[in-house]
């Protein structure tokens, strides 16, 4: 190690000497020193000035680099506002999702119940019409019934015999009033028995417009399904009992002509071998014709009001 520290001092001891413009201090003049330190002012000066230069762009990169500084700590603190606004506001459409479920959860629960309670009316007001139904066409069946047992009573026999024994036209005249006032009063009771029909239709109508506002409801149509496949089963059975309550009429209905064409013959011929009055024959054979036409028009009437009833339910079928 010795050896190399003075290597290294003589190594400096033999370092060159300084040259200006290619000379030594000694070679070089006064006037070329002087030259050269003004040179060197030149160069210190724009060091000095480009030293300068650079201090200010320093100092705008720095005032910059803070202004940028401050700017991004405004919005990061901006974009933590922002980032907890859109928390709450996801928070906040959290809670309205759920009140928004539990509304519709009330509303569902309410439509069901709703739905629930138009099904129980349906379901009664189908059973009330239904009754209704059978307790008409057991009415007609009674009346229809009772008729036939008056009609049965009242036979024509009696008639002709009371035309026979009875004596002054003004009685029978009397009887002949009365028979058309029992006409016109069965007539009467038809036409209500129509009234009746026809507010059954009216209800029914009432009862269909109100299942058609229900129509989306799969429960209801089943129903109405049902109900549709029902009605024209009741319509056969209406229409087979009313062919069997109106057989017994125009079989009725045949036997009473038969029967006053046989008393009319046998008046003819009464008459005829009696050597009565021509004027009292023709009176009495046109009272047994008058009644004769009162009873067939009767029954002709009982006839075209069942045909009327069958009609009413074909074509309720049919509108339904």
């Amino acid at each position: 190690q010795p050896p190399k520290k003075d290597a290294k001092k003589k190594k400096a001891e033999a370092k060159p000497p300084t040259l200006i413009n290619g000379l030594t201090k000694e070679e070089i003049s006064r006037e070329q020193i002087e030259e050269h330190v003004v040179r060197l002012r030149e160069v210190l000066d724009k060091e000095r000035e480009e030293r300068n230069y650079f201090q200010l762009e320093r100092d705008k990169i720095k005032s910059f680099r803070e202004v940028t500084d401050r700017k991004l700590e405004e919005v990061k603190a901006e974009l933590k506002n922002l980032e907890k606004a859109i928390e709450d506001d996801e928070a906040h459409h959290l809670v309205g999702i759920k009140v928004f479920k539990q509304k519709m959860k009330h509303l569902l629960c309410e439509h069901h119940n709703t739905a629930t309670e138009l099904e129980a009316d349906i379901a009664t007001s189908k059973d009330l019409l239904e009754d209704e139904q059978s307790q008409l066409e057991a009415d007609l069946y009674k009346e229809m019934m009772s008729i036939l047992v008056e009609m049965q009573e009242s036979s024509c026999e009696d008639v002709f015999k009371e035309l026979l024994l009875v004596g002054p036209v003004d009685k029978k005249d009397l009887e002949l009033k009365n028979m058309k006032e029992e006409f016109y009063a069965l007539l009467n009771e038809n036409k209500e028995f129509a009234k009746r029909v026809a507010k059954t239709e009216n209800e029914y109508s009432r009862l269909e417009r109100r299942s058609k506002s229900f129509s989306q409801s799969e429960v209801l149509q089943i129903e109405m399904a049902e109900l549709q496949s029902s009605i024209p089963k009741k319509i056969y059975i209406a229409k087979k009992q009313a062919d069997l309550s109106l057989r017994p009429l125009e079989d009725e209905l045949a036997a009473l002509n038969d029967h006053v064409e046989k008393i009319q013959a046998q008046l003819h011929a009464l008459f005829s071998a009696s050597n009565l009055d021509q004027t009292a024959v023709t009176e009495i054979t046109h009272k047994v014709e008058v009644i004769s036409e009162i009873l067939a028009l009767h029954l002709i009437t009982l006839l075209h009001d069942g045909l009327i009833c069958i009609s009413v339910l074909q074509t309720d079928h049919v509108s339904f």
